[in-house]
C-alpha cells in the first residue's frame, strides 16, 4: 500500500490491490477513484492539489498517468513499452513529474534512472545515468523549492548484484542532485544504509529508513548540519 496526503492536509489518497481511493484525513468512507482491470498504484497529490499522479499498466506496461483529484480526466503521461516507469514524484510547479525509468539486462531486477516529464507528454529529460545494469537507483523526491532531487542508490562494492547482503552494512545511500548545476553528491551513506528519502515541507529535514540491528528504523536528518535522530526505535 502507498499513501499520500494532500497539500491542504484535508485528504488522503492510497492504493489497495491495484485500485486507488481517497478519504478525508478525519476519517470516513473511502471513495474509489480508479479501479478496474488495470493495476494502479503509487498515487501522489500534485502540490497545487489539482491532480494525482500514479503508476498504471493500463496501456500494457507500467507508465506514469495523472488524473484530476476526483478521479476524472485520466491521462497517460509517459508512453514507454519496454523501459517502464514508476516512483513518480511532483515538481513544485505541478507541471513536471520526476520518475524512475527501469532498465533490465542480465538480471530481472535491473537498474533505474531518474527522468523528468511534462504532464502534457513528451520524451522526457534524463536527470541521472545508471552506473551499470546491476545496481539500482530509485525513490525520487524533490525539495520544495525544486532545486534538489533526492533518491536512493545501491552503493555496495562491485558492479554485480548480490542476494543476501548484510542489511547492517551499507547497501543503499541517499544521493542529492542539484538540478541547477547538475552536481551529484552523497547526502547519507552509513552503516545500515539509507532509503525512502522524503524531504520536509520546509526543505530543512529529510526522513529516511535505515537498518538498526534486527529492524528497519525511521530516521530524520537535518540536511544542513547532518544531525540525525530516530523517530521510532
Amino acid at each position: 500500500m502507498n499513501l499520500d496526503v494532500s497539500a491542504d492536509g484535508q485528504e488522503i489518497v492510497f492504493d489497495l490491490l491495484g485500485d486507488i481511493y481517497t478519504m478525508p484525513v478525519s476519517g470516513g468512507q473511502a471513495k474509489l477513484i480508479s479501479g478496474g482491470i488495470a493495476y494502479d498504484v503509487q498515487p501522489r497529490f500534485s502540490p497545487n492539489g489539482k491532480y494525482i499522479s500514479y503508476t498504471s499498466d493500463k496501456s500494457g506496461g507500467d507508465n506514469i498517468w495523472i488524473m484530476n483529484r476526483d478521479g476524472s480526466g485520466k491521462k497517460q503521461v509517459t508512453k514507454e513499452s519496454f523501459r517502464l516507469l514508476n516512483n513518480a514524484t511532483w515538481m513544485p510547479n505541478s507541471e513536471y513529474i520526476v520518475a524512475r525509468k527501469h532498465f533490465t539486462a542480465g538480471r530481472s531486477l535491473g537498474a533505474g534512472e531518474m527522468w523528468m516529464y511534462n504532464i502534457n507528454g513528451g520524451d522526457g529529460i534524463q536527470l541521472t545515468k545508471r552506473k551499470n545494469d546491476q545496481q539500482d537507483a530509485g525513490e525520487p523526491n524533490v525539495s520544495p523549492d525544486g532545486r534538489y532531487l533526492y533518491f536512493s542508490e545501491d552503493v555496495s562494492p562491485g558492479p554485480n548484484f548480490e542476494y543476501s547482503k548484510d542489511p547492517n552494512g551499507t547497501i543503499y545511500a541517499i544521493r542529492q542532485l542539484d538540478l541547477n548545476t547538475g552536481k551529484l553528491t552523497t547526502l547519507i551513506n552509513q552503516q545500515g544504509g539509507a532509503c525512502r528519502p522524503q524531504v520536509s515541507p520546509d526543505g530543512n529535514l529529510i526522513a529516511f529508513v535505515k537498518r538498526v540491528r534486527l529492524k528497519s528504523t525511521l530516521y530524520v536528518q537535518n540536511i544542513k548540519t547532518g544531525e540525525e535522530w530516530p523517530v521510532n526505535e
